[in-house]
């Protein structure tokens, strides 16, 4: 009778043990699926912010050369504007002189 309590004892215990083994192995499963959506996560995260400063470097590189485009504008500009002045008095000079 007692090797009998015993090994019922150890039924149990085994029973036990055994559900632990499949809720530990049931929360490794979890565990690996969580790491894995993360790291995919992470590879998601790290392309788009690859994109995002190869476009940043696109659109500063743009703005640096619209700069320049206005710079060379204002420069074309002021010059004009100053021919026309300058022709414009040499014309009411030469007009008031006759």
């Amino acid at each position: 009778m007692a090797l009998e309590k015993a090994k019922q004892t150890l039924e149990t215990e085994k029973a036990t043990l055994t559900a632990e083994l499949e809720q530990a192995a049931a929360a490794r499963q979890e565990m690996e699926r969580r790491r894995k959506q993360s790291d995919q996560q992470v590879q998601e995260l790290t392309s788009r912010l690859t994109e995002t400063e190869r476009l940043k470097t696109d659109v500063t590189n743009k703005a640096a050369k619209l700069q320049v485009a206005l710079s060379r504008f204002s420069t074309l500009f002021l010059w004009t504007v100053c021919e026309l002045l300058s022709e414009l008095y040499l014309s009411h000079f030469v007009l008031t002189w006759r």
